[in-house]
């Protein structure tokens, strides 16, 4: 149910982001068609986060959001602030892919070792690896690649202390391009945070929620500090 109300909030969010996109363009000498055409790819990738269940179709549509996102970003190429934004993002966005990744091969690999309980030629599928990770409470290699994954989707949401790259793109954006980013990608990045608490990691919470804890408690010392 909740997957559905995700796929309608970013279709809705999509629609309000090509009309500031129209307003947006209308000023500037680019093209336009493509700007709609990322959008939309955006927004589908966004859809199939939201109901991924498994660690490849969750790493690509991720992927393919983020990619966009390069080239949205970027996409007033006239504008240094824009280009500036964009590489910035490029820079930012690999590095946490790169670790989102590292996580994911560590639970792949530590889950398809068959001299363990539970261990499954599946381990990228979700049931699969809550399965294994039930059985393996306290495995150190699985720790550290949960630890790895929920940093990478810290970065991708610009949770404390991973919120270093938001100021500069944010400015650097076009405007529509900062509403997207701050509403629909921060939406997908939750989504994903939910999906993997509630299946995947489940037999890990007392790892996880310490580590969530921290992260939410520095964000709410930032926000209530006085500028």
């Amino acid at each position: 149910m909740w997957s559905q109300f995700l796929r309608l909030f970013f279709l809705t969010t999509s629609i309000l982001v090509s009309i500031l996109g129209t307003i947006a363009l209308a000023k500037q000498k680019l093209p336009r068609i493509e700007f709609f055409h990322l959008v939309l790819v955006v927004t589908a990738a966004m859809m199939l986060l939201a109901q991924a269940n498994h660690f490849v179709l969750l790493f690509v549509a991720l992927e393919t959001v983020t990619i966009g996102f390069y080239i949205l970003v970027s996409y007033f190429r006239t504008s240094p602030l824009s280009l500036e934004a964009g590489l910035k993002y490029l820079i930012m966005g690999s590095l946490s892919s790169a670790i989102l990744l590292f996580g994911i091969m560590l639970l792949y690999g530590v889950a398809g070792n068959p001299a363990l309980a539970g261990s499954s030629g599946d381990a990228m599928n979700f049931d699969a690896l809550r399965r294994f990770l039930a059985l393996n409470p306290d495995n150190f290699l699985a720790s550290v690649g949960i630890v790895l994954v929920l940093c990478g989707v810290a970065f991708k949401i610009g949770a404390v202390p991973f919120q270093i790259w938001i100021p500069d793109v944010y400015q650097g954006a076009p405007t529509p391009v900062t509403a997207f980013l701050a509403v629909g990608s921060k939406a997908a990045g939750f989504a994903v945070l939910l999906v993997l608490t509630q299946t995947a990691f489940a037999p890990y919470q007392g790892l996880m929620i310490p580590l969530l804890g921290l992260i939410a408690g520095r964000r709410s010392s930032l926000a209530t500090s006085p500028h």
